[in-house]
């Protein structure tokens, strides 16, 4: 089987075995077998846009290459990424994950295989694949947002023959990708639950509203906004809420809260584990658990730290200024504050002796979606309306609350589209910092190019996605094409 050869690439031992035959005949004998080998994808290549395993994961070295966050090591993948963009064309990791993601589509249809035969109720079977199917198509919009498309091995006979043909299916547009994902929602939204209430054992699985958002994600990206607003607006109807104070969005106290539409469980000490607070905070900054690690990798820049109002209380997870576990008051523009200054979204975890924390990662939220229905509506009615400025409000509510004065006016834009989209994407970088989607959004209005030659003026215009393996591209004889300008 072709997925097995695949993942026997990377290994010492080249003796072969027939593990997809192991597995087939000796595990997947019972539904205890089928939710152990779909929560093992979740926690796999299912999962390859979160930061919870590590700091090159694509939703890391997606807002490396937007214009907000800082690689303060002065070498390495990260430096490259933040300084050079894509022009460098050095690092391993901004490649690699493609493979990831195209082994993980694979694996996904594969394991679909093998939960039709497994004995169980006809419904539990059908919740089973329509989840397999909506990590599919997780991974397919990963790929398309940063490699301009995957290869979507979808075909379980093309994957059963290993010639290696089957391997170099050429990889689908940004068209493709985003009717792909169309038709799998219209074919699996009714097998999955509309959400998980807190405290539900599975919650942090696939439902009808994280299947939706990555649907309203898709289609926001290709400007599909008639259909967008559609999307959001189921997703409002499913019973999300915001959360009172920004700063209990994030913390392990508050897991699951009602803003939550996905979020990847994680456990303290134990892979995988969030990662977040050991790449944002110095290994000099004062905590209560003197075993948590802190290598200070990331840092938020001061130009965008700049552009919040100063009476914004998102700002309260920022920091521009402490005094070091040694007694030394670190300054903005010092020492580990020389490049930007700290985030704390992710509070933290006092179980953890090392870098895995477990305070589960949030993938989605409501707030993002409101935002996007806001723009949809404004983009569909060639400017904003009241239910925009209203949409919009919500989340400046929450960031203002002593401050009503900051809240928006249907006025203050007078029509005007491109006012209420910078208003928009302003908007979106203070409410989203940090949480992999800048880059989505300077694409997504048009402002990518022009961020990115601020950062480096050989910066080519339009070189806006990660490159391909070169050895796949070679490998493949062209049918797998490399992504333009590399």
């Amino acid at each position: 089987m072709l997925i097995g050869w695949l993942f026997l690439m990377g290994c010492t031992d080249l003796v072969r075995e027939e593990y997809s035959r192991i597995e087939s005949d000796d595990f997947f004998q019972t539904e205890a077998d089928c939710k152990a080998a779909v929560t093992d994808l979740y926690s796999g290549n299912g999962m390859i846009g979160w930061f919870a395993t590590g700091g090159a994961h694509i939703g890391a070295l997606s807002d490396l290459t937007a214009n907000h966050t800082e690689f303060a090591w002065n070498s390495g993948w990260g430096w490259d990424a933040s300084h050079y963009l894509y022009t460098a064309d050095k690092s391993y990791w901004m490649n690699d994950r493609y493979n990831l993601l195209v082994q993980g589509v694979s694996k996904a249809t594969t394991l679909l295989e093998r939960i039709k035969n497994v004995p169980m109720k006809d419904e539990t079977r059908a919740r089973y694949m329509a989840e397999v199917r909506a990590l599919r198509c997780n991974m397919i919009f990963w790929g398309a947002d940063v490699y301009n498309g995957i290869s979507i091995m979808d075909d379980p006979e093309e994957l059963a023959d290993i010639s290696g043909k089957a391997y170099y299916r050429p990889r689908a547009t940004q068209q493709e990708s985003m009717d792909y994902i169309n038709a799998e929602v219209e074919e699996i939204i009714d097998d999955l639950p509309p959400k998980y209430a807190k405290g539900d054992a599975d919650f942090g699985r696939m439902t009808q509203g994280a299947l939706l958002t990555i649907q309203l994600k898709m289609l926001m990206q290709q400007h599909q906004y008639k259909k967008a607003e559609e999307v959001a607006r189921k997703i409002t109807e499913i019973g999300y809420g915001l959360v009172h104070d920004y700063e209990q969005i994030f913390t392990i106290e508050n897991e699951m809260n009602e803003e939550t539409i996905l979020s990847y469980p994680c456990v303290a000490n134990q892979m995988p584990g969030n990662q977040y607070q050991a790449h944002w905070l110095t290994g000099n900054y004062p905590n209560s658990n003197p075993g948590s690690i802190k290598w200070g990798v990331y840092k938020l820049k001061w130009h965008f730290i700049d552009s919040f109002d100063p009476e914004d209380d998102r700002l309260n997870l920022i920091v521009q200024g402490y005094t070091a576990i040694d007694g030394k008051v670190i300054e903005r523009g010092q020492d580990e504050l020389t490049y930007g200054g700290l985030v704390l979204k992710y509070n933290e975890d006092p179980a953890a002796a090392g870098f895995n924390h477990g305070n589960d990662m949030i993938m989605f939220r409501y707030a993002d979606v409101l935002l996007l229905l806001a723009e949809a509506i404004a983009e569909n009615n060639g400017g904003p309306t009241q239910e925009a400025i209203d949409l919009v409000n919500q989340i400046r509510r929450r960031a203002f609350p002593d401050h009503p004065e900051k809240l928006y006016e249907l006025t203050d834009f007078q029509g005007n589209l491109e006012s209420f989209r910078n208003a928009l994407l302003d908007e979106r970088g203070w409410e989203l910092y940090a949480e992999f989607v800048r880059r989505q959004d300077l694409i997504r209005f048009g402002k990518f190019d022009e961020e990115a030659l601020k950062v480096n003026e050989n910066y080519t215009p339009g070189k806006k996605y990660f490159p391909i393996p070169n050895w796949i591209v070679h490998q493949s004889g062209g049918v797998i094409s490399q992504n333009a300008g590399y």
